[in-house]
């Protein structure tokens, strides 16, 4: 290899490392919206079901 392929070969892996690290990081972001969504679902049972107790309380 000459010194130019080996230069190419160099940035392909850098660019090869950027685009992982990419994927990984929406990967993460992913995981972390179906983490809140998930949240927000028991969070909105929870306000239904005291809204119920209040209601049936008569308060």
């Amino acid at each position: 290899m000459d010194h130019m392929e080996i230069r190419q070969d160099e940035i392909y892996q850098v660019v090869k490392a950027i685009e992982h690290s990419n994927q990984v990081g929406r990967a993460e972001m992913d995981s972390q919206n179906v983490r809140l969504a998930t949240v927000e679902g028991k969070l909105k049972k929870v306000g239904e079901v005291l809204s119920e107790d209040v209601e049936a309380a008569g308060v």
